[in-house]
Formats: C-alpha cells, sequence, structure tokens
C-alpha cells in the first residue's frame, strides 16, 4: 500500500485537520488540494512546514482547473507512487449560512445552483475520471456528503438550503454510481457526513470541532481492509441507510399475505379484552397499520 492521499479543499477547516491528522500521526504523503496555491502553502506554514505536505492547486467548480491538476500530481509524485485514498472534501454553502441568512427555494438564482451543483457534485464525477489511472489497487475514494442531504433531515421540508442539500443528497447517489463505475478496478467509494462542525461554513453554533469533521472521515477511508463496503453512507464509522426499498408485484403480494395472517394472528390475541374500544386500541398498536400498508 502507497501512504498518500489527495484531499480537496485542504488548506482550512475540515480539510486542514485532514492534512495534519494525515501528514503529522498517520505520515502519509498528502497531496493539499487547494483554489489559491499561496493559501495552500500558508497552511501549509502553520502545520509547522512538514515535508510530506504537497500543495496543489485545483478549483473543483472547473474541469480545466481539475485537468491541470492531474497534470501536476503526475510532474510532482513519485516513480511509482499511486494514490491509496482520495478524499472529495471541498464543498460550497452559497445559499444558506447559518442562522445569519438564507435563499428561498423558489427564488435562488439558477446560475447560483448551477454553481453549487458543479463544485458538490460534477467534482466527485471529475476527479474520479482524471485521477483514475493513478489509484492503485484497493484504493478508497471518499466523497464527503452531509446529513442536510438525508431525506429524513428534521430541515428536509423547510424553505431554505435547496442547492446545499440537494448537491448533498445527490452526491449520495454519485458515490453509487461511481462505486458501480470502479468495481472492476478494486476500488472502494463511500460518501461519508462528518456531522455539524464549527466551521466558517458550519458556523459557531456546530455541535462539532473540525476535528471531529475530519475523524468522521478518516473513519470511512479505512473500513473493514478486508472486505471494504462501497457504494453505502457512514457517519464516525456507523453505516446510515440510504436505500429505499420499493417491493416488486409479487414481493408486495407476499407482504400483503403476511400482514394478513399477522392481523389473524393478533385478533386471536386480543379476543380476552372486555371493551371494544381497548380491544381496538390494543389491535392498532400492535398491526401499527399505518407503517405496515
Amino acid at each position: 500500500m502507497n501512504n498518500t492521499v489527495f484531499i480537496t479543499g485542504g488548506n482550512r477547516g475540515i480539510g486542514l485537520e485532514l492534512c495534519k491528522k494525515f501528514a503529522l500521526d498517520y505520515n502519509f504523503k498528502v497531496y493539499m488540494g487547494c483554489r489559491d496555491i499561496n493559501k495552500a502553502k500558508e497552511a501549509i506554514k502553520s502545520l509547522g512546514t512538514p515535508s510530506n505536505i504537497i500543495p496543489i492547486e485545483i478549483d473543483v467548480e472547473f474541469e480545466d482547473s481539475i485537468a491541470k491538476a492531474y497534470q501536476e500530481y503526475l510532474k510532482t509524485k513519485d516513480k511509482d507512487e499511486q494514490l491509496y485514498i482520495f478524499i472529495n472534501n471541498a464543498a460550497a454553502q452559497l445559499d444558506w449560512i447559518p442562522c445569519q441568512s438564507h435563499i428561498k427555494t423558489l427564488e435562488i438564482p439558477i446560475d447560483l445552483l448551477d454553481k453549487i451543483y458543479r463544485i458538490n457534485v460534477f467534482s466527485s464525477i471529475l476527479t474520479t475520471r482524471y485521477f483514475l489511472n493513478s489509484f492503485e489497487n484497493g484504493a478508497r475514494i471518499v466523497n464527503v456528503t452531509s446529513g442536510s442531504g438525508e431525506f429524513w433531515h428534521p430541515d428536509a421540508e423547510k424553505d431554505f438550503q435547496i442547492g446545499y442539500a440537494t448537491t448533498k443528497s445527490a452526491l449520495m447517489m454519485v458515490t453509487k454510481k461511481l462505486s458501480g463505475a470502479v468495481r472492476d478496478k478494486n476500488i472502494y467509494v463511500n460518501c461519508v457526513c462528518p456531522g455539524w462542525c464549527k466551521t466558517s461554513m458550519g458556523g459557531e453554533l456546530a455541535t462539532g470541532t473540525a476535528l471531529d469533521g475530519a475523524n468522521s472521515i478518516i473513519q470511512a477511508c479505512f473500513l473493514n481492509n478486508e472486505n471494504p463496503p462501497t457504494g453505502k453512507y457512514f457517519r464516525y464509522g456507523a453505516r446510515i441507510p440510504i436505500d429505499i426499498y420499493y417491493p416488486s408485484a409479487n414481493e408486495y403480494e407476499k407482504l400483503k399475505n403476511n400482514f394478513e395472517i399477522i392481523k389473524k394472528n393478533v385478533d386471536k390475541l386480543v379476543w380476552w379484552i372486555p371493551v371494544k374500544k381497548w380491544r381496538d386500541n390494543f389491535r392498532n398498536k400492535m398491526l401499527n397499520t399505518d407503517q405496515n400498508m
């Protein structure tokens, strides 16, 4: 295994903590991706200028910048070096500032929505496309998504975050599609929520730190080396379900028949309850009718 990692958005917040952990704690060779090469160099200096962190300019909003970053990586890397981990960490939350302001769903400019999608979604497809031949056997691609993209999130039906939330939902499906695209190359692709962290993006009211977020991402980089998962979604090492199962017609009939059998058994249980109202309440609680059918 080549101990090499490429991290986009690596000059601040969670990205900087990732670079620090991989370089100083795990002794990885770290490629710090950043839109401004000078800011990357300043960030590396803040860590004590470790020699195993290499800055590379990359603006994931634009395909030509991703292509140039790949060429720069090829020029910089050692002869037989290959990437073991690629973390798509760079993201934009341009339609919502925590506890300050937000753009309503029907008022967001489409150009802005397009920009958010290019940064948060399309970039993961493009970085995989360009860097694919430089991944080693068994490599990991980790896409940083967010709980905001979960359909059951408490803010899902609120009139804000149409850009950020939907891109993070889309990134979950992109992760599954990418996992299928590179499966024959023995590359594993997963997505991870870092949690709500105190960063320029997360705001001061967040419950976690940038280091907490970095640790959640790192856990997703080293999942089960013997039989790694792929196309899955994690938070702090725990898998979060994102698959919605819709049964086929035949399977639905089987479920319906099973439910009828359950109903008959419940009827046998409740016969002894003397008051009809109590009996019906008990039956409804046992069957949980609204959720089962």
